[in-house]
Formats: C-alpha cells, structure tokens, sequence
C-alpha cells in the first residue's frame, strides 16, 4: 500500500514539475533579463505558475481543472501573441488526464470553446497572429486529444478484459466446486450403503455367529474412517481454495 501511495504522488507531482520547468523560465525570461516589468509579463509568469498549480487538483476534480487551464492557456496564447514562449504543457496534461479520468465531456468543451473564443478574440482585436501558429497550435490540441482517447480506450480494454478474465476464473472455480460436491456425494453415498449393509449383517449374526458379526462391525469401522478421510480431504481442499488453513 505504501509503494501504491508513493506511486500516485509521483504520477501527481511530474505533470506539476514538467509544466513548472518548460513554461516558468520562459515567462521570467522578459521580466528578469530584459527589465520588462509591465503588467502583461507579470500576468504571463502568474500564469506559468498558475496551470501546473492547478494540476494538483486533477485527481479529484479532473473536469474543472481542465477548463481553468484552458482559460489559463488561451489568456497565455493571447499575451505571448507572435512570441517565442513555449507551448502551454499543463494543458496537455489537464486534457489527457481529465479524458483518461471520465471527465471527457469537460474536456472537449471547455477545450473546444476556450480555443474557438480564443481565436474569434485574436481575429476581431487585429493580434497578429502567423496562420502556421494557430493551425500548429490546433493541431497540437487534437494530437493530445488523441493520445488521451487513446490512453482511455487502453484502459477500459484492459478493465474489460479483467473482468472478463476474472469472470472465467469464477466460472471454473464454481465449476471445480459442483465436481467436488459431487465426488463428496458419491464417496458419502457409497460408504453409507456399504455400512448400512455391514450393520444389517452383524445385527442378523449377532447372536448365531458372533465371529461373523464381528467382521462385521470391523468393516463398518473401516468403511466409515475411509469415508471420514476421504471428507476431510475434500473439505481440506475447499478451505484451501477460499485461503483458509486447511487444518
């Protein structure tokens, strides 16, 4: 359980640090190298830091998250303009991980809507904005689309198969169960009629031919301790199955 925890924070924590280290340098470059203090480059680093953040609550709420990065990457598009910034990585990360985590719907609309508002902004302010980059920039968007649909059809496949695998694995051990059950019956069945026998006989020789009645009722002792092992043993072997200590 320790090593599963240790596992969830890491898969937590990398798209955090991933999308600090690409996108953080970048938006400092203008305030710190060029003494470019203005209220647009620090709004550009608060952004920077403000979608990897946010990624830190993908886990629980992956649908919201992905819609606030996306307001954060289409303000970041709009500022950065014609610049040579880095592309938004926490988006990326919110797209992919709010698709794999159910919140699909959320991702292709707020995706969807934030980039076509974003664009209809860029067009009607007169941003100059290269065709390359947008057409880059949309099919960067539909790439990790893809490869989130991906990851969830991979997923769910291997859930399937699963359950399905799991679902045999009940089936054959119900089936052993039912064989088991009816080998029991069978040995009870038989021990029983051959002690009911044996009774039958000594009862009738008690008194003529004690010897006779005798052997008898050594055979019934016989009989009955094979059947009481051969019981044993089967149930040893349920107890088994279920992981309880067979004695």
């Amino acid at each position: 359980r320790g090593s599963f925890k240790a596992s969830a924070r890491t898969r937590l924590w990398i798209p955090v640090i991933v999308s600090l280290v690409v996108q953080l340098p970048a938006a400092l470059y203008g305030p710190l190298y060029r003494s470019d203090f203005s209220l647009t480059a620090l709004i550009a680093v608060g952004l920077a830091v403000a979608g990897p953040l946010l990624l830190l609550g993908a886990r629980l709420f992956p649908g919201p998250v992905v819609a606030l990065v996306t307001v954060a990457a289409c303000v970041d598009f709009v500022l950065a303009q014609t610049g040579p910034g880095p592309p938004f990585v926490a988006l990326a990360f919110a797209i992919v991980g709010a698709i794999v985590r159910g919140a699909r719907i959320w991702a292709w609309i707020s995706v969807g809507v934030g980039w076509t508002i974003t664009v209809g902004i860029g067009i009607v302010a007169g941003v100059d904005w290269h065709p390359a980059q947008v057409a880059i920039t949309t099919l960067g968007i539909l790439i990790v689309m893809g490869v989130g649909e991906a990851i969830r059809t991979r997923r769910e496949n291997f859930a399937e198969y699963r359950r399905s695998y799991q679902q045999r694995r009940q089936t054959e051990v119900q089936a052993e169960r039912v064989r088991i059950a009816r080998e029991l019956h069978d040995v009870l069945a038989h021990s029983l009629s051959q002690i009911n026998v044996q009774a039958s006989v000594g009862l009738h020789l008690m008194d003529k031919q004690p010897a006779q009645a005798a052997e008898a009722l050594a055979s019934i002792k016989d009989t009955s301790k094979t059947a009481l092992d051969e019981v044993r043993s089967v149930l040893g072997i349920l107890r088994a199955e279920d992981g309880q200590d067979p004695n």
